[in-house]
């Protein structure tokens, strides 16, 4: 079946890119089919930060009332030594008066407002094994054997996306020589974002509404054996020296397993090939370091929607590339930043972890805060 502009688009995976792209649609009279590989959603993934451009879409698809309710807006940040010293304190409040609300808020909580803005069918358990494309349409394959074809298949199927392999062959995922965790946590931090640092050693707590999380990295060879079973004693060795109040936090996780993945990013020539496009990870996945995944997700997908809303059949792959052309500068310059970020992570000797205190004690609020305007930007 075919609606609105007749365009028949396949959208392989119903995250938050996936959702963006399918209410955007929505909202321009058309409809998209969504394959999700999950069985269901549940609660999957911790807390994000929404950025102005990312929250000025979701704001345009009339969710406004609803992050408010579920987002905690950041206020102070602290970092520090394991030692409790201060680096860095700084108010976000000021800033994001200047630039646009911010917000913290859960995965699944976001994801749960994304899908009741959603009309378009998501089938669970569904995934695409084959693609053939033609001039006309692409031709796919799906994992119960049916077959079907349509206008345009966007890949919205995250960092390890299968529709990214079967378009673009393998691409390799670029390794940046630390390894992270994440847990939910009881310990009460208001509003505030802290972060410490330590030799090649970092926790940073973020607020949500139901409970802060906690995210913690190391440096670590890529792959290092991380047994589930073990994890959490590791990481209470691994993080002995930090202040009391943090390793609180691990023991007051009530996480059965604590999730665990190296930090990988992915640096793409292009994301698109005839009537297929990648959006979110699947085609620009961020280093956590910058905190902007989503945002840049939400963006890119809005863009996305918006071109293909925009095409007859004939010219959706001429659509697609002007999505990359609208959105190449700007992705390149934040994962440029995020990257830049993955120093103050990764020095494990004393002497650079020195000069990386020192440097962070001097920078001024102002100078830090200015760091953040790439993020802050409204540009869609």
């Amino acid at each position: 079946m075919r609606y609105g502009n007749e365009l028949k688009i396949l959208i392989a995976g119903g995250g938050i890119a996936g959702l963006t792209i399918a209410a955007t649609l929505e909202q321009r009279g058309m409809r998209a089919e969504i394959v999700e590989r999950a069985k269901n959603y549940g609660g999957v993934g911790y807390v994000l930060g929404i950025w102005p451009a990312g929250l000025n879409v979701l704001n345009s698809l009339g969710l406004r009332s609803e992050l408010e309710r579920i987002g905690v807006r950041p206020g102070m940040y602290y970092a520090a030594r394991p030692n409790g010293s201060a680096l860095i304190q700084a108010k976000f409040g000021e800033f994001s008066a200047q630039y646009g609300d911010n917000f913290y808020l859960g995965r699944a909580e976001l994801i749960d407002v994304l899908r009741k803005a959603v009309a378009s069918p998501i089938h669970f358990g569904r995934f695409i094994t084959g693609l053939r494309q033609s001039e006309q349409s692409v031709a796919v394959t799906f994992n119960d054997g049916t077959t079907a074809e349509y206008d345009a298949v966007i890949g919205a199927d995250g960092l390890r996306s299968e529709t990214r392999r079967l378009a673009f062959g393998e691409v390799p995922l670029t390794y940046h020589g630390v390894t992270g965790w994440a847990f939910w946590t009881g310990i009460d931090i208001g509003s505030e974002t802290r972060e410490i640092y330590g030799p090649g050693r970092f926790m940073g707590f973020y607020p949500s509404r139901e409970r802060p999380c906690c995210f913690a990295a190391a440096s670590a060879p890529r792959s290092a054996p991380d047994d589930a079973a073990t994890r959490r004693g590791r990481l209470e060795a691994m993080f002995a020296g930090f202040p009391e109040w943090a390793r609180a936090a691990l023991n007051s996780s009530t996480d059965p397993t604590i999730w665990h993945d190296d930090f990988l990013d992915l640096r793409m020539s292009r994301w698109t090939n005839g009537r297929v496009a990648l959006v979110g990870d699947a085609a620009h996945a961020l280093l956590p370091s910058a905190g902007v995944g989503a945002s840049m997700a939400i963006e890119s997908a809005y863009v996305l929607a918006d071109e293909l809303s925009r095409a007859p059949s004939g010219r959706i792959p001429d659509a697609l590339r002007r999505y990359e052309q609208r959105r190449r500068t700007r992705v390149d310059r934040v994962q440029r930043q995020s990257r830049q970020l993955m120093w103050m992570i990764r020095p494990r000797n004393p002497i650079v972890t020195g000069v990386r205190d020192s440097v962070m004690r001097m920078v001024p609020e102002s100078a830090f805060l200015s760091m953040f305007k790439p993020l802050m930007e409204s540009v869609v």
